[in-house]
């Protein structure tokens, strides 16, 4: 007699898994995945069940979340200032999340509320609140983006008050105050 057929992924089953993880491992950054793409993968395969066919939900998320992690973590040897500005910034891209799930969450109620109050103006205060969730609808993600894009270029910028510090200022002649006599941003020259 023949033996059983051990059970287990066949080569195709196998290569959607390691597509799946490969998928999700191109979310890291470049200089991470040529180092450890390889071991990283080969760890995944093995810990994976054996009628596993695509990457599980818990392993998508945490690799995900260790991608976002190492894409917007301060590179090494930068200042503690950096390491809480870049928490800072993702810390208002959190809040601004926050309140357009708020807004979406109570926009009925804010309507419903308002009208009640003010019954004679019901059509302008629909109209208003509609446009007014729109626009938050609108530039919530834009806001949410700015600010992650802000922390990830202050987190690779130089320590010497590179371009993310010029963005924040008021405007370009506040920036003259940082006292870089080849400060781009200068008109007047120190004397």
């Amino acid at each position: 007699m023949s033996e059983p057929a051990e059970p287990g992924l066949s080569i195709s089953e196998s290569a959607s898994l390691e597509r799946g993880y490969r998928r999700l491992l191109a979310w890291y950054p470049k200089w991470f995945r040529l180092r450890n793409t390889e071991e990283v993968l080969a760890v995944l395969m093995t810990c994976a069940q054996d009628d596993q066919t695509r990457p599980s939900l818990e392993a998508a998320v945490d690799l995900l979340k260790g991608a976002a992690r190492m894409r917007l973590r301060p590179m090494p040897g930068q200042p503690r200032t950096v390491f809480a500005a870049v928490w800072l910034m993702i810390a208002g891209a959190a809040a601004e999340l926050g309140v357009m799930v708020t807004l979406l969450a109570t926009q009925n109620g804010i309507k419903a509320d308002l009208i009640a109050r003010y019954p004679a103006y019901a059509h302008a205060i629909r109209h208003a609140v509609n446009v007014q969730v729109t626009l938050d609808v609108v530039a919530g993600p834009i806001v949410i983006a700015v600010w992650l894009w802000l922390a990830w270029a202050s987190s690779r910028g130089s320590s010497g008050g590179g371009w993310p510090s010029r963005c924040s200022s008021a405007s370009p002649a506040s920036a003259c105050s940082t006292g870089y006599p080849l400060d781009p941003w200068c008109t007047r020259r120190p004397p």
